[in-house]
C-alpha cells in the first residue's frame, strides 16, 4: 500500500544519506584534522548527519537552506563584501601567478586589505548581516540537536563539529578554495613554502570548523595555553559576532614555526573590536593563541587550507635557542616550559 511504499522510500533515502555521509566523513579525515574534528568519533557523527539530512529544517530564509541543498554553487555575491569579491575575481584572473607589486600598498588599499603585521592581513570577507545570520543559524542547529537528544560528537567543545554534523564540506569545498588559494599566494608567499609561486596549486583541501567561546560567571577562566600553530598551510579566521557582544578574547600572534623567533610576540589583535564578517589570514604555521573572555560570547569560523604534500619542519635545538616571550610560551608544546613558566605570570 501507499504507506508501506512511503516507508520503504524513506528507508532507501536514509541508507543513501548514511552511505554519502560516511563517504564524506572518511574523505575529510586525514592526519592533523582528527585532532580538532569529528573524525575520531564517527560513531557519534554518522547518526547526527543522517538525522540532520532527514529531519532538520533550517530557519526561514536561512542561508543554510540553499547552501545545504546546492552546495558551493549556492554562494551569492551579495553575501560577500564587495572588496573581497574584487580580490577574489582579480586573483582568479591570474591564478598561481606571482606578479610584481602583488602586495603593493596601492593594490592592498584597492583590495581593502590591511597588513596588521608582517604576514598577518585583515579584510572584509562577508557582509556583516550574512555573518551574523550564519552564526545564528549554526546556533539554531545546535539547539535542535540538543532538543532531539542527539549525543555530542565532540564532548569538550560542542560547537566545533557543527559544520561536520551539517555537512558543511558540501559548501566549503575546493570551489571555495579557488578564491582563497590565489589570495594566499599573493599575501603569504614569503611565509610558507607551500604558498610560494608554483606551489599554491598544492592547496588541495579545505577544512572548516566553528569556535564558540562563552564566559561563565563564577567559573575560573582556563589558562589561555592555547598557544599553538595549525595543521594547515593557511589559516583564515572569520568573525561571526557583533562588536560589543563580548569582552576579552584577544588574539596573540607570534613567529613562524621553523624559525628561531617563532616564540617572539608579533601582534595582539583586540578581536572584540573586529566587525562581523572580517577575516584575518595568516600562515597556518604561525604560532598564535586566543585569550580567555572576560564577558559575553563570541563565534568564529575557522578555515584551513591544507596541502596534500606539506613540507614539514623537523624539531631541533632551534626551537629553544631564543628565550620566549610570555604570550608565546606553551605548556603543551614547549620542552623548556618549566624553565620559563615564570613568564606566564606576566601575560
Amino acid at each position: 500500500d501507499s504507506a508501506h511504499r512511503k516507508q520503504s522510500e524513506q528507508s532507501d533515502k536514509a541508507r543513501q544519506i548514511a552511505f554519502l555521509a560516511l563517504a564524506r566523513c572518511l574523505e575529510g579525515c586525514y592526519p592533523g584534522v582528527e585532532k580538532i574534528s569529528a573524525c575520531d568519533n564517527l560513531q557519534a557523527l554518522l547518526p547526527v548527519r543522517i538525522r540532520a539530512a532527514l529531519d532538520y529544517r533550517p530557519r526561514f530564509k536561512s542561508p543554510l537552506v540553499s547552501l545545504l541543498r546546492h552546495g558551493s554553487r549556492a554562494w551569492r555575491k551579495t553575501w560577500f563584501n564587495p572588496t573581497f569579491w574584487f580580490v577574489a575575481r582579480d586573483s582568479l584572473s591570474r591564478p598561481w601567478q606571482s606578479t610584481t607589486g602583488a602586495r603593493s600598498a596601492e593594490w592592498l588599499k584597492k583590495a581593502g586589505i590591511r597588513e596588521l603585521a608582517p604576514g598577518i592581513f585583515a579584510f572584509r570577507m562577508f557582509e556583516p548581516g550574512f555573518a551574523l545570520r550564519l552564526a545564528a543559524d549554526l546556533r539554531h542547529f545546535r539547539r535542535w540537536t540538543e532538543a532531539e537528544g542527539l549525543l555530542p560528537v565532540h564532548t569538550t567543545d560542542r560547537q566545533i563539529t557543527v559544520l561536520d554534523e551539517l555537512g558543511g564540506e558540501g559548501f566549503l569545498d575546493r570551489r571555495f578554495l579557488r578564491f582563497l588559494a590565489p589570495l594566499a599566494l599573493r599575501l603569504l608567499s614569503n611565509e610558507n613554502q607551500n604558498c610560494s609561486a608554483g606551489k599554491a596549486a598544492g592547496l588541495q583541501r579545505i577544512y572548516s570548523f566553528i569556535r564558540h567561546y562563552a564566559f561563565t560567571p563564577g567559573v575560573p577562566s582556563i589558562n589561555y595555553d592555547g598557544v599553538h600553530h595549525d595543521e594547515a598551510e593557511v589559516t583564515v579566521n572569520v568573525a561571526l559576532s557583533s562588536k560589543g557582544q563580548f569582552e576579552g578574547g584577544c588574539l596573540a600572534f607570534c613567529g613562524i614555526f621553523g624559525e628561531e623567533d617563532y616564540r617572539k610576540h608579533v601582534l595582539t589583535l583586540d578581536w572584540a573590536k573586529v566587525p562581523p564578517g572580517t577575516a584575518v589570514i595568516h600562515s597556518g604555521v604561525r604560532r598564535h593563541a586566543a585569550w580567555p573572555l572576560c564577558g559575553g560570547q563570541r563565534t568564529n569560523l575557522v578555515i584551513w587550507a591544507i596541502s596534500d604534500f606539506p613540507e614539514g619542519v623537523l624539531s631541533g635545538p632551534w626551537e629553544t635557542k631564543l628565550s620566549p616571550d610570555a604570550l608565546c610560551l606553551s605548556e603543551l608544546y614547549d620542552s623548556d616550559y618549566a624553565r620559563h613558566k615564570h613568564l606566564s605570570k606576566l601575560s
